[in-house]
């Protein structure tokens, strides 16, 4: 009987991670195949952040990436899908850490920067 409730949580286990998993890499699927300094990716070089649009324009837009001014080709700047903002970032492939829900993640740079920048993905209420 033990075995039986152990192996009952252990299957439980497995199917609320997996589902929780898979959630949360659908949740940024709609950035791939969207251009910036290369590729957008997803969840794994993407971080959730403030950003604001203070002036755009159709070749050069200036944000804010949380507190950092930027100055970036109108091409890397995109409405967000799911009403939150993102900066996506160039990482270096050996700078990972694994989040609470067990998802590996690129380490994001200190400070944005144009160069470490892929794309940004703001929220707009209007």
């Amino acid at each position: 009987m033990r075995y039986r409730v152990w192996f009952v949580s252990i299957l439980l286990c497995v199917i609320l991670s997996t589902t929780v998993f898979a959630t949360h890499r659908l949740s940024l699927a709609w950035m791939r195949g969207i251009q910036g300094n290369g590729p957008c990716c997803d969840d794994y070089d993407c971080t959730e952040t403030t950003i604001a649009v203070l002036d755009q324009g159709p070749k050069q837009t200036i944000v804010l990436v949380g507190e950092t001014q930027l100055t970036l080709p109108s091409s890397w700047v995109h409405p967000t899908q799911d009403g939150r903002s993102y900066w996506c970032f160039r990482s270096e492939k050996w700078l990972t850490y694994t989040d609470q829900d067990g998802i590996r993640r690129a380490e994001p740079p200190t400070i944005p920067t144009r160069e470490n920048t892929r794309c940004v993905f703001y929220f707009s209420k209007g």
